[in-house]
């Protein structure tokens, strides 16, 4: 189980805009595709964070199958390197000045950019085959297109043997054709992996492909819809469906979808 219980609060700025990010939810840790789906600014990319340790809550309580990764009350914060997760960014964060391969072998961590011992350069080279990009190996990211950036990123976040996989809207990047090749690209690549997936998306196409289960965000909130899959079978389309739930949590329309 996947315990994320947690508040953060971020006081106004020059805009005179705070946030308070107040999250209760408990999901599944067994394989399952999550979308988290909300408007930019609704605090998605923030959960994210905090479940990876790179920001820390103000209060609550965060686990993965009983090991408690953070607690307030407890000062305990359990450092980002050693949560066993893997992050797929959205702008892909690949290290420029390091090689595809070496990139790659980051994700396992404790090695020097000019030497990468032999058995983690073939655990890289192993993982970059998987995706296709083996022949990429020795360029760096600014020779890649966006398509290989983000094999390469999804490479990187794998080799970690992560227990669990969170992507950051992994097809924003892309241009609208690209991204639509790529979407069914991960789509079959995440059919393989034994962890759950949470990716984090405000585009109904990819809640319509990757939803198992779905987590609706709104101004901080957040809730899982366990019913949707019986919703979305009731509805012509998966915007028809997201539509009525954001109507029902007095979200704002989605643009395209509404």
């Amino acid at each position: 189980m996947i315990s994320l219980h947690m508040e953060k609060t971020f006081a106004p700025g020059r805009t005179g805009e705070g946030f308070h990010l107040n999250v209760r939810l408990d999901l599944p840790s067994g394989k399952a595709s999550i979308v988290l789906f909300g408007a930019s600014g609704s605090g998605k990319t923030l959960t994210l964070q905090c479940l990876a340790g790179l920001a820390r809550p103000d209060r609550g309580r965060i686990s993965i199958d009983g090991e408690v990764l953070f607690d307030a009350d407890d000062k305990i914060h359990v450092p980002a390197r050693r949560r066993r997760i893997g992050y797929m960014f959205q702008d892909y964060a690949l290290f420029p000045h390091l090689t595809v391969l070496h990139n790659v072998a980051y994700g396992r961590g404790g090695f020097f950019p000019w030497r990468v011992h032999a058995a983690e350069r073939r655990r890289a080279l192993d993982m970059l085959d998987r995706f296709g990009v083996a022949h990429l190996a020795r360029r760096y990211p600014s020779q890649l297109s966006g398509g290989q950036k983000q094999r390469v990123s999804l490479a990187r976040a794998l080799n970690a043997a992560p227990r669990l996989l969170l992507l950051d809207e992994p097809f924003s990047a892309l241009d609208p054709l690209l991204r639509l090749r790529l979407r069914q690209e991960l789509h079959g690549m995440l059919a393989d992996l034994t962890v759950p997936c949470l990716i984090i998306s405000h585009d109904p196409e990819d809640v319509d492909i990757f939803a198992q289960r779905l987590v609706l965000f709104h101004a901080g909130s957040a809730r899982e819809v366990r019913e949707y899959p019986s919703l979305r079978a009731g509805h012509a389309s998966t915007q028809a469906c997201l539509c009525q739930l954001l109507e029902a949590n007095a979200a704002p329309r989605l643009p395209r979808a509404c």
